[in-house]
């Protein structure tokens, strides 16, 4: 999937802001010394894993993310890519 996004306009009002008081979530890569380790079949790919995707995105001006204790302006260009899960490289 391929295309480009032109953002004339755009008012955001997260209830949470990234790094809030969210909850943690566990990492389901860590895995904890001394636990069993149960071995199981990686679930199929969904849609989302399976889409290759190239993005640009342009915001003119007037983007804003706006919440009571926050009020940040957006602007610029951004390139957005992503491979499809299964030609992805794992980290050595």
């Amino acid at each position: 999937m391929s295309g480009q996004l032109d953002v004339e306009r755009a008012v955001v009002r997260p209830a949470e802001l990234p790094g809030g008081s969210a909850a943690p979530q566990t990492d389901p890569t860590i895995i904890v010394a001394g636990t069993p380790v149960e071995e199981t079949p990686p679930p199929p790919a969904t849609i989302g894993e399976a889409t290759r995707l190239a993005l640009d995105v342009r915001i003119a001006r007037d983007a804003w993310v706006r919440r009571t204790d926050a009020n940040i302006e957006l602007g610029g260009e951004l390139h957005v890519s992503k491979r499809p899960a299964s030609q992805r490289t794992s980290p050595a």
